[in-house]
């Protein structure tokens, strides 16, 4: 299940729950397991997932229904008030990162909210904005959310 940690924190400003200010990795344990279960989707399944195959419509189903459940996919959109919420304690006192934070969250937005994707393909197009801005931008590397 740690492979679900890199693909669910890419989206880095997810609204999820803290537990005594720290990002709490059993909830989104539960909200991955849900989502597989859910979807029917099978540890194989996971590894296509991970590699960003989104060949198949319920592995897109998997991301989106992840980002539902955390709360900054809504009714198959992006949500930015959902997202917003998380970059205080994504980024504490780290000011100009919960700046760059923002920024990303707004320019994906923009991308997104006109955006012809149907259904679960909200789920990867959102990640991928999210992940792209964030290392672009210098505000996290791919190994400060790989664990």
């Amino acid at each position: 299940m740690t492979s679900l940690f890199a693909i669910v924190f890419a989206l880095v400003c997810s609204a999820v729950a803290v537990v005594n200010g720290e990002f709490d990795k059993k909830m989104l344990v539960e909200h991955a397991r849900a989502c597989m279960e859910e979807g029917q989707l099978t540890k194989e399944d996971m590894g296509a997932v991970k590699n960003r195959d989104y060949s198949e419509d319920k592995y897109k189903c998997f991301i989106t229904c992840i980002g539902e459940k955390l709360g900054y996919i809504i009714d198959y959109k992006f949500d930015v008030v959902g997202a917003m919420n998380a970059t205080d304690w994504i980024f504490g006192e780290d000011t100009d990162k919960k700046i760059k934070a923002k920024q990303i969250i707004k320019e994906c937005a923009d991308k997104l909210k006109d955006s012809q994707e149907k259904m679960c393909d909200i789920g990867p197009a959102a990640a991928d904005c999210l992940e792209k801005g964030v290392v672009e931008k210098g505000v996290m590397q791919p190994s400060d959310y790989i664990p």
